[in-house]
């Protein structure tokens, strides 16, 4: 061989197995043109990367054994257009590096980037084998780590990579994005430069780690849009991961700007004693904020073993400006604790964030073993616009001796909890003494409003041997301050049961309600809930204070509390409102009860708490339907439709009226109507007690369509029963279904049925004087015998041709009646004797046809029609001088416009109307009735 043939082979050697010279760019093969990775890298690292980037083919099935591969490329560093590749390329296994064995106990990584920008890591895989012992152990797969100050890792993508260390070392990361250099000092940022941004990481699969991958930022100049698991790629599998006594991560993010958590399957944390979380994002310290960042479309199914320490399946402890926590799968996890908490998925930021959106995310099936608390989805402290939507949590359990559930619970700021479904929870086995509390939906902050509308909430359970009185179980409840505004709206809450909880601070509750300053309670479909102590309660819905309550158009029905000997066991509505200058307007609610208990078992379909002050807690009642058929206790113990605290009326305000009370066979111990002093087993004898209320309230049977599921909608004969006719409120004017209520003939309770046939009185008559100008008079039905009691009466507008319409409601088809007309200033006239009578709902009558149509004939015929006499200003039934002088009083001064001593009705007072009265009184004119 020449020497120049050896020259020539020696070059070649040279460009194959070592670094070559010049920037790199195209494609190379490992291990074709470089032996190793860690070779390539090298080279990468002294010569930079030149035009249109360079792209590493890593032949599949390829392996090498080394470890701590610093990326820190000196010179021509990569860009957007001259990015870095390493990528498997062909059919078979990943690549894998094999770590050689480690140097520290804190800095070990298998690849290290330093301040490296622009680098995709593509199905590389890394092993920290087993023989690999104590200081030899590595810390980390991946890292991406600050070169200095002002030099950090940007836009590197490390996708579809398979980690395994080693979880032995409580410090090992699968992927650790740090706010250190390659010695571990800590790097403050003082540039953009310096920060950790835009990386991704997706399609790993990373087990065998504590922890699996943290992304920390610096505390100033925080790193920004970095991404855990991309939606639409492949999910990011983390698993088996923890297990010691330092507490663990799937994936930690911290000190994040913009940060989006996305598309990760985290599943571990088994044999952990210290604080377990699947996701966690945080901030440095208490303070900071993190804007925009998101969690979703996650599958968490975390365990534990802590004693103390709490578990988390996704924990938002970040404060944010917007945080968007969706499409998450909280599954299966097993916090196996002695006192500890455990929260599947909750925002509790410890500043306050703008806004926080909890939407369509499902919470099932996880297990709580200890006596803590458990959070299913939360939004804690304080969240300026805090939105839980469309969640569903259901067949969660806690199987220690007590406890609290919180299906869902929130916090201050502006709250809106709808649309979620939260169903099938349960404390089950509670014993001894300490209570246990189950909520589907609560509340105990300080919001500015609260809206909880349109959640379905029901099978939720506390049961056992417990013997607690302040064991509670509540479908909502809500404990905010004095100065929210609250809405409870459209819910349907059933099932809710417990072993016990004597009122108060214990009990069973459809909705509970304590404080507000505008409290609306509407549209709610509450039944099936039960208490099983001895000395339970059940409540269907409870409000305890607030300054302006309105509960209306609820469906209340088939509350229990079978085994109970308390006196008051069962209510369907309750109100206990103690404060000053407060209203409560009770309107259009349906509630049936009933239950039974023990031999001092006592109910109320409706319980008030009376006071001597007029301005307590005033109560408006009207148009309810409260029926309670429960079975008293056999000793004592009362079933009592309506029930006060006290005999004082102060409160009850005098507008109240059509209620329907009822209850099954009345007697000393079945009444309609309690307060300790008086009682009332009739309708009379309720409106005796509380006139001048309670006019037109009635007592009478109802029909629903099914009282054991609060379907309250009328049946059967109620549909069109005109018994059940309420008047009309300002401001309601739809019912349970949104259905629009009848403007003046609506039904009383929750449900508009179809309309009423209201039976019409259709009337001709003249007016001596104003006619055919228009006024409104008004018609009197009466009794066709003594003492002529008052039926009904309307009023309607009198056309120019002298017809007017009526709507009697309170008209029955073949009786005899008076009919009575009033006008402003004309004599009241009655029709002729023995009286007329509605045939199919009408009548019609014509006083203008003959002065007989009159009773006593009188009238006066005015041109061929008989009109009623004019001039009875002063409305006394006789027209004489107190007429004529106070007409004559009025036409001195010109009186105009619509006063009553006009009566010709031409806007003014003059002669012409002092003519008629003085002539009337002259023939000394007065009204004529049987």
């Amino acid at each position: 061989m020449t020497i120049l043939t050896g020259v020539v082979l020696l070059l070649l050697s040279l460009t194959l197995n070592s670094p070559s010279f010049g920037q790199l760019s195209g494609t190379r093969t490992i291990p074709t043109d470089y032996a190793t990775i860690a070779l390539a890298v090298q080279d990468l690292n002294i010569q930079g990367v030149g035009g249109g980037g360079i792209v590493f083919n890593v032949l599949a099935g390829h392996t090498e054994n080394t470890s701590n591969i610093l990326i820190s490329i000196g010179v021509n560093q990569p860009t957007s257009t001259r990015p870095v590749t390493f990528k498997k390329i062909g059919t078979g296994s990943n690549p894998l590096i094999v770590a050689f064995p480690g140097v520290s106990d804190t800095l070990d990584g298998i690849i290290k980037l330093s301040g490296t920008d622009f680098i995709t890591f593509d199905a590389i895989d890394m092993l920290d084998p087993s023989s690999n012992a104590g200081v030899r152990m590595m810390e980390s797969g991946y890292s991406l780590l600050r070169a200095s100050a002002n030099d950090g890792c940007k836009n590197v993508v490390i996708k579809n990579c398979k980690i395994t260390l080693q979880k032995a070392n409580k410090l090992s990361i699968g992927i650790y994005v740090a706010n250190r250099d390659k010695t571990g000092n800590l790097i403050a940022a003082v540039d953009s430069s310096a920060q950790n941004n835009y990386n991704k990481f997706f399609g790993n699969i990373i087990s065998n780690v504590y922890r699996g991958i943290v992304v920390i930022s610096s505390s100033t100049l925080r790193d920004i849009n970095n991404e855990v698991g991309i939606t639409g790629e492949s999910a990011n599998s983390i698993t088996n991961w923890g297990g010691g006594n330092l507490s663990c991560e799937g994936i930690r993010c911290e000190g994040q700007i913009n940060v989006k958590i996305c598309n990760n399957s985290i599943e571990g944390g088994g044999g952990t004693t210290n604080g377990v979380t699947g996701i966690l994002a945080t901030l440095f310290g208490v303070s900071g904020l993190a804007p925009n960042y998101e969690i979703s479309k996650n599958k968490i199914n975390v365990k534990a073993n802590a004693s103390t320490s709490a578990t988390y399946g996704i924990r938002a402890l970040a404060t944010g400006d917007t945080v968007r926590i969706h499409d998450n799968l909280v599954d299966n996890c097993d916090a196996q604790h002695t006192v500890s908490n455990f929260s599947a998925l909750v925002h509790d930021p410890p500043d306050t964030t703008s806004a926080a959106y909890i939407r369509n995310n499902v919470v099932r099936n996880n297990l709580l073993s200890g006596t803590g608390v458990a959070t299913m989805i939360g939004g804690i402290g304080t969240i300026a616009n805090l939105q839980i939507r469309s969640n569903q949590i259901h067949n969660n359990q806690m199987t220690g001796s007590s406890g609290t559930m919180n299906c869902m619970i929130a916090g201050s700021g502006n709250v809106q909890c709808d649309s979620n479904i939260v169903y099938n929870n349960s404390i089950p086995n509670t014993s001894g003494g300490t209570g246990s509390t189950l909520y589907g939906y609560y509340n105990n902050g300080s919001p500015f409003t609260e809206k909880v509308q349109n959640n379905t909430i029901y099978n939720l359970t506390i049961a056992g041997t417990g013997t607690s009185f302040s064991t509670m179980t509540a479908g909502i409840r809500s404990i905010v301050t004095s100065n929210t505004s609250k809405t409870i709206s459209d819910n349907l809450v059933h099932g809710i049961s417990s072993i016990g909880g004597l009122f108060f601070p214990g009990g069973v509750f459809g909705i509970i309600s304590t404080a507000g300053i505008d409290t609306k309670i509407f549209r709610n479909r509450i039944y099936d809930i039960t208490n099983f102590g001895e000395q339970g309660h059940s409540y269907g819905c409870y409000v305890t204070s607030g300054t302006a309550i309105s509960i209306h158009n609820n469906f209340v029905s088939d509350i229990k509390a079978p085994n109970s000997y308390s006196s008051i066991a069962v209510i369907g509505i309750s109100m206990t409102s103690p404060f000053a200058f407060s209203s409560v307007k009770i309107y259009y609610n349906s509630v049936y009860l009933n239950a039974s208990g023990a031999f001092t078992f006592g109910s109320s379909g409706l319980q008030i708490t009376s006071s001597q002050i007029s301005t307590t807690a005033t109560l408006d009642l009207r148009n309810n339907i409260i029926i309670n058929e429960s079975t008293p206790g056999t000793v004592s113990g009362l079933t009592v439709a309506y029930r006060r605290s006290s005999l004082y009326l102060n409160n009850f305000d005098n507008v109240s009226d059509y209620n329907l009370l009822k209850v099954d066979s009345a007697s000393t111990n079945v009444l309609l109507y309690h307060d300790g002093t008086y009682s009332a087993q009739t309708i009379d004898e309720y409106k005796t007690i509380v006139s001048p209320r309670e006019t037109h309230s009635k007592s009478l049977d109802v029909t629903f369509q099914n009282t054991a599921t609060a379907d309250m909608h009328l049946a059967g004969s109620s549909v069109g029963d005109i018994d059940l006719v309420g008047m009309p409120l300002s401001g309601y004017s739809a019912d349970y279904d949104l259905d629009n209520r009848n403007p003046m003939f609506p039904y009383i309770g929750a449900d508009e049925s179809s309309a009423f046939i209201i039976p019409k009185l259709n009337l001709t008559l003249n007016l001596q004087a104003c006619s055919p100008n228009q006024d409104t008079v008004r018609a009197y039905l009466r009794n066709a015998t003594s003492p002529f009691a008052k039926v009904d009466s309307a009023k309607g507008y009198l056309s120019p041709s002298g017809t007017v319409t009526f709507d009697l409601i309170n008209a029955v088809n073949g009786v005899n009646y008076y009919l009575v007309v009033k006008h402003r200033n004309s004599i009241e006239t009655w029709s002729k004797p023995g009286g007329e009578v509605f045939v199919s709902d009408s009548l019609s009558y014509d006083f203008t046809s003959s002065s007989s149509q009159a009773f006593g004939s009188n009238m006066i015929l005015v041109g061929a029609e008989y009109s009623f006499y004019t001039g009875d200003v002063n409305n006394d039934g006789i027209v004489d001088a107190a007429d004529v002088s106070q007409i004559d009083n009025d036409a001195s001064i010109f009186a105009s416009g619509y006063v009553i001593t006009d009566l010709n009705c031409d806007g003014s007072v003059d002669a012409t109307d002092l003519l008629y009265a003085d002539n009337n009184a002259s023939n000394f004119v007065t009204m004529i009735s049987p």
